[in-house]
């Protein structure tokens, strides 16, 4: 067995030791300031012997580094931290919850048989179970909002100095949604959930400063009649949840509403041709394995978003990179400008 075929067999285990370092305080205690494994074993109430070789795994990882004072987190690590400003923390809890994982246990029944694995683990589909979870649906839209840090870079990729007011379709929390209006202070909003999430986004705006300008509306996006108009249509991480019919719907209910100045901002990790190259290229295609698990969507190609852009009578642009491997589409409609 070659070196990489182990590595790639016990990643796993080096998931789960990140979570454990995140629960524990291990990292958000080296994130305040350098310290030996004795300092953080007695402030943290750990065995000392274990953390020292979890530290170690750690420093493997490259997320910590040896320091004069002991341990401090590299640059790589940073974001694990709960006071970082891209923190990623609620991600390496989340991607650890027991709703997760049993979904992932059933990959291999959806691989014989087609099923949705989520669906097969719990009984039905991953929305219809978050709308009956409240507490795993309030980790679910804060662990999303996390994942979502990318949008203080989003109005540097795109032209909004015309927009008037973005639709945020699918916004669960709306940390996209208010990073756009935090850098465009012109721009109104309007924030589009399930009923269930209105609540936490409105706290969320509102803490962010932004919830004077945005109205937040419970509802189904896949309902014609409950789009909100604007001039700016947000679909952030939102497509890879679902089927080519349900993008193509979905896409033909906003062009119907937008006008020809109108334009979608589609943002997804897309998957690139050939080989991986680096973390970037891979990512797409876990995701794409995880939304087979999850839902009864998938990760695509640039041309694959163009095509079901233009099936709905949108003209895309080409992707424009952001952090993460998410890349950022802007469509608009067919005989409308840019």
């Amino acid at each position: 067995m070659s070196t990489a075929a182990l590595s790639v067999l016990t990643a796993p285990w080096a998931a789960r030791a990140v979570t454990a370092a995140v629960r524990l305080g291990v990292i958000d205690e080296l994130d305040r300031a350098p310290a030996g494994t004795g300092e953080l074993a007695e402030r943290l109430g750990l065995h000392r012997p274990g953390l020292e070789r979890l530290l170690r795994l750690l420093t493997g990882l490259g997320l910590v580094r040896p320091d004069p004072g002991g341990h401090v987190l590299t640059e790589d690590g940073a974001p694990l931290a709960s006071g970082h400003p891209r923190s990623v923390r609620l991600l390496a809890e989340f991607y650890e919850e027991d709703h997760l994982r049993a979904a992932w246990d059933e990959l291999e029944a959806g691989l014989r048989t087609g099923a949705t694995p989520f669906t097969v683990a719990h009984g039905r589909p991953v929305f219809e179970h978050l709308a009956g979870a409240p507490e795993e649906a309030g980790r679910y839209s804060a662990a999303m909002t996390a994942g979502s840090r990318f949008g203080d870079r989003l109005p540097d990729a795109v032209d909004l100095s015309g927009a008037r007011c973005v639709v945020d379709l699918g916004g669960g929390d709306g940390g996209v949604l208010a990073a756009l209006l935090t850098a465009c202070p012109q721009v109104r909003g309007v924030l589009l959930d399930r009923p269930e999430v209105v609540p936490r986004a409105e706290a969320a705006l509102a803490a962010a400063g932004v919830a004077d300008r945005v109205r937040v509306v419970g509802g189904d996006m896949f309902d014609t009649g409950a789009i909100p108009r604007g001039d700016v249509y947000l679909l952030s991480r939102v497509l890879h949840n679902w089927s080519d019919e349900h993008c193509r719907a979905l896409l033909s209910a906003v062009r119907a509403v937008t006008g020809p100045d109108g334009r979608v901002l589609l943002v997804e990790r897309m998957i690139r041709s050939g080989t991986p190259a680096g973390p970037d290229d891979l990512l797409p295609l876990l995701f794409d394995l995880h939304m087979l698990v999850m839902t009864q969507g998938r990760e695509r190609s640039e041309e694959e978003y163009a095509a079901l852009l233009a099936d709905s009578g949108i003209a895309a642009g080409p992707a424009v990179p952001l952090p993460l491997g998410f890349s950022v589409v802007v469509g608009s409609p067919f005989g409308g400008g840019w």
